[in-house]
């Protein structure tokens, strides 16, 4: 049985400043080419990037990559760090994989919906890529924390094929924790983890096929040849391991680093030329083509931070840094293409240590697949540290060019007031924001750290959360969560500018007033095709009546046929719910898929909505609707034509049997009339739902054509009467009791309110059941149109959330219909129907005793208790008091003042703020008033007020 997914709505906030460069750690390199968009001929060559904020940037290096790197375009791909990169062969696409279980493909010659698409999911964090090269199918690999290797196509975003560990295998062999390297050519992919060993398939057979054993740590990186004979392996144990797969063993263990090594890098076809980077930021050249020379392992740089990723090119380096920034190095020590083979009369140190014996390097374990051991490997040790302390040894550490990054996010805190939130970017640089009218209040100008602002900024109000805020994309993002968004309500007059000073007992819910707001687009275009609807709901039922009465006619008589007009008719074609939940969703942003923020401003055009109508799904614009709106024949229903004989399913083959005969499945059909239990007019969504508890089918041509008829001795046998002719006559026979369908999307919630609206008397008023959105106490805000909207789902499948949708405010009117499929229930009720789910309200038990100085009346007795609302205002209990009091003492002078220890509780407090911030005590509140003299508005400073009409 599958748990119930939860969903959660979040927005990012965007302040729209230096957009010149990734605003976090940059995680992943890539080099390709540069196209004109005239010609097909590359005009300059391109760097690819991904990071930790989600973004992929292209960089223009220059054709013979001298160029400073200018940025020429970016994309807010992901909605989690970007793991790795891959350019395909022609350099018109870059495949990213993220922590948000997502493969993508990103065109950067392209703009628009197209230009960047979801390949395909993982269930757990997409760590590794891997592209074969010269491969002529259109296929890259992926590896994740879900222990899956999958084969993807990414001209069709399709999977190919997948590896996955046996389940007889041994634990200490196998991805069993995850994939954490990667490398594949056209034949062999090889994998590595934190299991140590690396694993290698075989693509035609699908099979594991040897391990290489050898490593005492995580395998960080894997290489492999374009013939597939040669592997290198870099792993946290500092070493790097040549492996030779036709010898059958491990050739060299080269021991240059003493710092975990974390990439490889080499373009030689057999990897005789390679370059690698560890944690300690020292970056290193090999080179055992020829065996002459004596210094094969060169130090070339070393940066402050550890190397994630390096690509080189020419005499070239590029190296990630620690911060947003990306180093260009020089290799001063290149003395040869690295690309390219030394002459046939040099020796290779390969070519001798091929044909030696291994003692043990092959072995089975476990009876799965042989296994290659390093034993007999020779171990090259260049003790660079020591070379560079104590010779003449120069290692760069100075970078020739850093390109550098934007400002990101690093802290914020939501304050006490649940409205505003301060951030601190990586300059340090404090700012002040609200997240309800969504906007930047008001940059600190101050010398204190951020935990004494945020202390100085935070007043006494109590509130629950109803909102959580995190940086973790190096921008400021809000997140409601489907069971906390209603815990926080706050007065009217303290967050809106009231044209009228007088205190309120209004009371607004936040979390639901912002959602209102950010759904305000797809809201009005619901509203706009609810009204069109209504307006032809005439028109419908006079052409369905017609239709029905020819089908009736051309029907064999023993056939039985619903009535057509029984069903919802909707004014478009909705996608169909067959394929919820397991058909993958289409992103609904061009730049950003689910996390879609807004195009960097390198891009040409303006973003738009990336969500295609997909072949088994038609999706119509709201032009294409219009078009079908004002055609003469729009309403016309093709008539469907008899089943043959072979498609009449008879009822009692449907049902099934557990149902049938199980206590549930009778305590369903009590009360009921025996032909109602066999005719149902709800309209199944899918096989698996066609008949879940009664013996019912659905046989409307528009909506389910493929749908079989119902065997004619069953009709017969329960004497079920025809309603096709009673409802059109004007007394439709009521509706027999059913099972009602799982509601599931918004599109399931629309096609129920179209079916009620069909089935109304013809002289009866069709009044809208959806309610506009604002009100006086809760109106609309001026938000604005590059705000990111973002629904993720959670289930126990998944090891982390997956977004479903997200698209900008300003693009959500063109992804209505996606919306309408993805969007949950319950949130299209609180959009659509403002229906606002019940919740219990704490409440806080307090007592109101006189002031023993005041000689006043008590007006309860001592060991009453009283109760009320955690959000009632003192104003109240003050109220009640007064009037209390000049009941019994008639001539007061002077006004009443509430005390909690002594301390004067202003009126607009709640209960809760004072039990949190003066009683500070899980018993009852106890209050004590008083008469003062003076007339006192405000002690102790109160809420302050924040205006986010504007």
């Amino acid at each position: 049985m599958t748990s119930r997914k939860r969903y959660k709505v979040s927005y990012v906030l965007d302040s729209e400043e230096d957009k010149l460069g990734h605003r976090l750690n940059v995680n992943c390199l890539a080099l390709g080419r540069c196209f004109s968009n005239k010609g097909s001929a590359p005009v300059s060559s391109a760097l690819y990037s991904g990071g930790r904020d989600g973004q992929l940037f292209r960089w223009d290096v220059g054709l013979d990559y001298t160029k400073r790197p200018v940025p020429l375009s970016s994309v807010q791909a992901h909605s989690s760090w970007i793991n790795d990169i891959a350019v395909t062969s022609n350099s018109q696409g870059v495949i990213s994989c993220s922590s948000d279980l997502t493969v993508k493909l990103w065109k950067p010659h392209e703009s628009g919906p197209s230009s960047l698409s979801t390949i395909g999911e993982h269930n757990d964090y997409v760590k590794r890529l891997s592209l074969p090269k010269d491969c002529r199918s259109p296929w890259v690999v992926s590896g994740g924390l879900d222990s899956r290797v999958i084969v993807w196509d990414y001209n069709v975003c399709q999977e190919a094929m997948r590896f996955e560990q046996p389940p007889n295998c041994s634990i200490t062999v196998g991805p069993r924790s995850g994939v954490y390297s990667l490398a594949a050519n056209n034949n062999i992919i090889a994998n590595g983890g934190i299991q140590k060993d690396i694993q290698l398939w075989d693509c035609v057979s699908k099979k594991r096929i040897t391990d290489l054993v050898g490593h005492t740590d995580t395998v960080r990186d894997i290489l492999i040849s374009e013939d597939g004979r040669t592997i290198l392996t870099a792993s946290s144990d500092a070493t790097i391991k040549l492996w030779s797969l036709r010898a059958q063993k491990c050739l060299f263990s080269f021991l240059a680093h003493s710092e975990s090594v974390w990439s490889l890098y080499s373009e030689h076809p057999d990897l005789k030329v390679f370059y690698a980077g560890d944690r300690s930021g020292l970056i290193t050249r090999t080179d055992i083509r020829d065996t002459r020379n004596d210094q094969s392992c060169s130090a070339l740089c070393k940066q402050d931070s550890p190397v994630s990723d390096l690509i080189a090119r020419q005499s070239f380096i590029w190296s990630t840094a620690s911060d947003s920034s990306i180093h260009q190095w020089k290799d001063e020590c290149s003395l040869y293409d690295s690309s390219a083979p030394l002459a046939k009369s040099s020796t290779s140190l390969l070519s001798p240590l091929v044909q030696t014996n291994s003692r043990n390097s092959v072995e089975t374990r476990s009876g799965e697949c042989p296994t290659l051991y390093h034993d007999d490997a020779e171990d090259i040790y260049y003790d660079l540290q020591f070379a560079e302390t104590h010779t003449s040894l120069y290692v760069n550490r100075k970078p020739e060019y850093t390109i550098r990054g934007g400002l990101g996010i690093e802290k914020c805190r939501l304050l006490s007031d649940r409205r505003r939130v301060l951030t601190e970017d990586s300059v340090g640089k404090i700012c002040l924001w609200d997240i309800i009218s969504c906007k930047k209040i008001e940059n600190m100008d101050t010398n204190e750290n951020f935990d004494k602002v945020a202390q100085s900024l935070d007043t006494i109000e109590t509130l629950p959360r109803w909102a959580s805020v995190n940086c973790l994309l190096g921008i400021l993002a809000v997140t409601l969560d489907e069971n906390h968004y209603m815990d926080t309500e706050v007065y009217a007059d303290e967050c809106l500018q009231m044209k009228s000073v007088e205190v309120t007992d209004k009371r607004v819910n936040l979390g639901v007033w912002v959602i209102k707001n950010l759904f305000f687009p797809f809201i009005d275009v619901e509203l706009q095709r609810d009204a069109r609807f209504r307006k032809n709901v005439e028109m419908i039922r006079a052409n369905v009546q017609k239709q029905s009465e020819t089908v009736e006619r051309d029907k064999n008589r023993n056939s039985l046929t619903m009535p057509v007009a029984l069903s919802p008719l909707k004014l478009r074609p909705r996608p169909s719910t067959m394929f919820f939940p397991n058909e993958p969703v289409t992103p609904a942003s061009p730049q950003f898929s689910p996390t879609s923020f807004p195009m960097d401003q390198f891009s040409d055009n303006q973003p738009q909505s990336p969500f295609h109508p997909s072949s088994h799904n038609p999706i119509y614009t709201s032009a294409e609707t219009e078009n079908l709106m004002n055609a003469p024949d729009y309403f016309s229903i093709p008539t469907s034509k008899p089943q043959a004989e072979s498609a009449i399913v008879k009822t009692k083959e449907i049902g099934s049997p557990r149902h049938e005969g199980s206590f549930m499945g009778r305590l369903k059909k009590f009360g009921r009339s025996r032909s109602s239990r066999n005719l149902s007019l709800g309209t199944p969504k899918s096989p698996a739902e066609r008949l879940p508890f009664n013996k019912s089918i659905s046989l409307n041509p528009t909506l389910n054509p493929a749908a079989p008829q119902v065997n004619s001795e069953t009709r017969n046998a329960d004497n079920a009467p025809s309603s096709s002719s009673s409802f059109f006559n004007g007394n439709p026979a009521p509706a027999p009791t059913q099972t009602q369908k799982p509601m599931r999307t918004v599109s399931d919630l629309i096609e129920s309110l179209h079916e009620q609206y069909v089935n109304k008397k013809p002289d009866e008023s069709i009044n809208t059941s959806l309610k506009q959105p604002f009100t006086d106490f809760t109106p609309q805000l001026d938000l604005s149109k590059q705000i990111t909207v973002i629904i993720s789902e959670e289930s126990r499948e998944a090891g982390s959330s997956k977004d479903i949708f997200c698209s900008t405010i300003g693009n959500m009117e063109n992804d209505a219909d996606v919306l309408e499929k993805v969007m949950p229930y319950w949130l299209g009720k609180l959009l659509l129907m403002n229906d606002v789910p019940s919740k219990n309200s704490p409440t806080i038990g307090f007592s109101i005793q006189p002031n023993p100085n005041s000689k006043l009346p008590s007006i309860v007795n001592e060991t009453t208790r009283l109760s009320a609302n955690s959000m009632l205002r003192v104003q109240k209990i003050l109220d009640y008091t007064q009037s209390k009091i000049s009941q019994l003492v008639p001539n007061m002078n002077g006004q009443l003042e509430i005390r909690c220890k002594d301390i004067v509780v202003t009126p607009k407090m709640t209960i809760a703020t004072v039990k949190t911030r003066i009683w500070r005590s899980g018993d009852d509140v106890l209050f004590q008033y008083n008469i003062n003299p003076d007339t006192v508005d405000e002690v102790v400073e109160g809420t302050q007020k924040l205006d986010i009409t504007g």
